[in-house]
């Protein structure tokens, strides 16, 4: 041999064995040589088989050579040649007489020394057969050889007996059943003195049976060696047929007899050395996931893999990863065991591009990795791969926020995104944000916030209340997400804005400016009018109406000289429009008598003792408890009004009933 490689070697009765270490291991296509002086001759199955040598190897390394002292190709510096083989009888069990030259062509081996003769016989050569022994088949050979001596011509009958089956098995234990009597091997009636068991040829004691869990025991017609699949005598291959991952178990167990003749005492010493490979086992390594969501990395344990088993790649939803790839970018580590398996550890990161991602909820959000390991079984680089899938969920979403300020004339409004960016639209008011509607607020964007500016007289802002000096906007703010539908955030902002709405000018005129609020969606500001209902509006649209008229027209400044008749009621007022109201004592015009407003209220209804109810005069005064006070205004004589204490007038500011801060009606109500 020509590989450098740590040999051992040890001889046991008629054989020596070679122990190569890792250098030569299993999957080298390994060729024996065998030297015949100065000549190589190479070894193989058959010509090994008939002279003598063997070899094995398993997934760890170990290789082992097993050479017979008898062999062909080993000097015996005992020989004699003198004792020579002259013609062999075969028996099938019709005989066939073949010449020492036509034996070794037919692929026997035969030698002498001075105290031994050796035959050997391959499996299923034609001078061989087959017999079934109590339900085990057996390949039998039998043979008498011609031979001479000193003492002349010698004729020794020789017979071998070997089982090529009886092994079952079941629920993770391997039974060998050898007959108890082999009977192509006895003549008579035998009695058995010795029975071992043993691994690999060497015996093994009753104490290193129990320890590995072997059994030898004996029934009827049988002797039944129990093995457990997985002892440390043994070894495991890989193999991949169809794409799917199996497993064999090997294990070489020895029988050892020793039998004795009851009528001739002579005995006879029977060893076989059976390696058994079990049928092949779908397997299926364990996957553990050990993800703490909260951790935000996927980690995943898989295994555990033979020795003989690498993985290539993995497949990501991006793609696919070589193993050094994967190493690469911190996702892979491989822990070995002492004899050789590993496991994988893979972690992940969640915000990885590898990872799906989806929100099930508004703030929850669901990780999900598929992955694919391709692994290969060397030395026959056969492929097989195992999918699988874990999936994490994670309270970790930061939904978009909104805050606002305002001025004088406009709302200042900030987005600011969360976890998931821009994912989100914006509804201003009833209308959706689009880019031709950010381009008139003048929108400004980067990638954490959207900022906007909104004028108070925008479509988008509702008018919530007016009075003589200004007006109660607001500005609704939705932040939803249209895949689902979800509201992510509902925001609003109301501001006091300046506003004018009565003028004076020096030439006479005046001008008058009324504004649609929400609390009465119905009015049509174009169809307004002033006391004087000829008096409209000289412009208009869906949330103002702009007056314009001479100071004494229209029935304005509190004159008393236009009344409502009984067609106009019921009169519609607006909130905190004045309504004037004229008390007058009739059918009198006596100056020493005076008109005094003891208490007035206005009622929901129209019958004056219900409920609700409001005093607008307490006690002939203002109620003090009311935000707009009563105002009583002064009468003066004129071609109406002859004794004006006889006469009382008063103004009220429009108002509504409410009940747990809901407007019970629009109407003011009944006074």
């Amino acid at each position: 041999m020509t590989a450098d490689a740590d040999i051992k070697s040890d001889c046991a009765g008629s054989h020596m064995k070679l122990t190569l270490d890792e250098v030569l291991a299993a999957g080298n296509q390994l060729e024996i040589e065998a030297t015949n002086g100065s000549e190589h001759i190479l070894l193989t199955p058959g010509l090994a088989a008939k002279c003598g040598y063997s070899m094995e190897s398993d997934p760890w390394g170990n290789t082992r050579i097993y050479t017979s002292l008898m062999g062909c190709y080993v000097d015996n510096t005992l020989n004699d040649t003198a004792y020579g083989i002259w013609k062999m009888t075969f028996y099938t069990p019709e005989p066939t007489v073949m010449m020492l030259d036509e034996v070794h062509e037919a692929g026997y081996g035969a030698m002498t020394s001075p105290n031994r003769l050796v035959v050997r016989s391959p499996y299923n050569t034609a001078q061989t057969y087959s017999e079934d022994v109590a339900g085990v088949p057996m390949e039998v050979v039998k043979v008498g050889t011609y031979f001479t001596t000193p003492q002349g011509l010698r004729i020794v009958d020789l017979m071998a007996a070997c089982p090529t089956g009886g092994v079952t098995v079941n629920d993770g234990t391997i039974s060998w059943n050898i007959p108890r009597y082999i009977t192509p091997l006895l003549t008579g009636r035998v009695k058995i003195l010795e029975m071992h068991m043993g691994i690999n040829g060497k015996r093994l004691d009753k104490a290193q049976m129990a320890s590995r869990g072997y059994t030898l025991s004996t029934t009827e017609y049988h002797l039944v060696i129990e093995l457990p699949i997985g002892s440390p005598d043994g070894y495991f291959k890989s193999h991949a047929p169809d794409y799917q991952y199996h497993l064999s178990y090997t294990v070489e167990p020895m029988l050892e007899l020793l039998w004795i003749a009851k009528d001739t005492q002579s005995d006879t010493r029977y060893k076989v050395l059976f390696p058994i490979t079990t049928p092949l086992m779908l397997w299926y390594p364990d996957i553990v996931d050990e993800t703490i969501p909260e951790e935000g990395v996927f980690k995943v344990k898989f295994g555990t893999m033979l020795h003989d088993v690498n993985l290539v790649n993995i497949t990501f939803s991006t793609g696919v990863l070589s193993a050094a790839e994967c190493n690469a970018k911190g996702f892979l580590q491989e822990q070995k065991y002492s004899n050789g398996s590993k496991i994988y550890l893979l972690q992940v990161p969640f915000s990885d591009d590898v990872v799906l991602k989806h929100n099930p909820e508004p703030l929850l959000t669901a990780y999900f990795l598929p992955l694919t390991y391709g692994f290969m079984v060397m030395p026959e680089e056969t492929p097989f791969s195992y999918s699988l899938a874990v999936d994490a969920s994670l309270h970790d979403v930061v939904l978009p926020s909104v805050f606002g300020t305002c001025d004088n004339a406009s709302f200042f409004i900030t987005v600011k995104y969360g976890s998931q960016g821009r994912n989100f639209e914006t509804m201003l008011g009833t209308q959706m944000l689009t880019p031709e509607l950010g381009r008139v607020y003048g929108q400004t964007e980067n990638g954490t916030h959207l900022s906007l500016s909104l004028p108070y007289t925008s479509l988008d802002v509702a008018f919530e209340l007016f009075d003589m000096s200004s007006v109660k906007a607001r500005l609704d703010v939705l932040l939803w997400e249209p895949i689902n539908n979800w509201s992510l955030n509902d925001f609003s902002l109301a501001c006091n804005f300046p506003l004018t709405t009565t003028k004076c000018y020096s030439n006479g005129t005046m001008t008058a400016l009324s504004v649609k609020v929400e609390s009465v969606p119905n009015l049509v500001p174009h169809q307004l009018t002033l006391r004087d209902k000829s008096c409209k509006p000289y412009f208009s649209d869906d949330r103002f109406a702009h007056f314009s008229f001479n100071v004494n027209s229209c029935g304005t400044n509190e004159s008393y000289e236009l009344f409502y008749q009984a067609q106009d009621y019921p009169v519609q007022k607006y909130l905190r429009q004045p309504a004037y109201f004229e008390v007058a004592l009739l059918h009198s015009a006596n100056p020493q008598l005076e008109l005094i407003l003891d208490n007035c209220w206005a009622t929901l209804q129209e019958e004056r003792t219900s409920l609700p109810r409001w005093d607008i005069i307490v006690d002939g005064c203002e109620n003090l408890e009311d935000r707009y006070i009563t105002i009583f205004h002064p009468v003066v004589s004129d071609q109406r009004v002859v004794v004006p204490s006889l006469f009382k007038r008063f103004s009220v500011k429009i108002f509504s009933f409410v009940k747990d801060k809901e407007v019970l009606q629009d109407e003011v109500g009944y006074m």
